[in-house]
């Protein structure tokens, strides 16, 4: 079994898609640099990346060079995520590459992935005067410089990935 992918296998290694595929990239589905980033998982699987068999693809979002892949994992043997973004980064790329777990619509479990090794304390909701909400992800102060992206770059993907507006706020914690 590999890598499970929503475009047809041999469209997304052969570069040619069909027209169903096609339909899905035109519509904004699935962007362009995505049936690329299929193209490598699938290699990746074929060259002994086992943690990719039976795995799910989701979406992947980018961000000023900063890559985002939502994977669902099923396959919980020992593997070393790191090892992969950093071979998708050089051959997409991309300046950095973080690959999640995707549980669905679990904002602090998307927050722990996204913004590790910094700790996420919480994550509340803000009903704004307008009636809308904003979600803010609180982070310890120490921790804002152990993020590996820019703080902004990772709101703008929490809010896009999420659909709903994410702040990340530093956070003093006195004990």
């Amino acid at each position: 079994m590999t890598v499970k992918i929503p475009l047809d296998t041999i469209c997304v290694k052969s570069g040619v898609l069909c027209p169903n595929c096609r339909r899905k990239v035109e519509s904004g589905l699935y962007d362009p640099f995505e049936v690329d980033l299929m193209r490598i998982l699938l290699d990746l699987e074929e060259k002994g990346e086992s943690w990719l068999r039976n795995s799910e693809y989701v979406k992947a979002y980018m961000f000023d060079g900063f890559l985002v892949i939502l994977i669902r994992i099923r396959n919980s043997s020992g593997f070393n995520l790191n090892r992969t973004a950093k071979e998708i980064a050089r051959e997409i790329g991309a300046k950095f590459v973080k690959i999640i777990d995707y549980r669905g619509r679990d904002l602090r479990y998307l927050a722990q992935q996204l913004l590790a090794p910094a700790k996420v304390y919480g994550v509340n909701i803000v009903y704004l005067p307008d009636g809308s909400t904003m979600y803010t992800i609180r982070v310890s102060r120490k921790d804002l410089h152990r993020l590996q992206v820019n703080k902004e770059v990772l709101e703008k993907a929490l809010s896009k990935i999420y659909g709903e507006k994410v702040a990340i706020v530093p956070e003093v914690l006195s004990y």
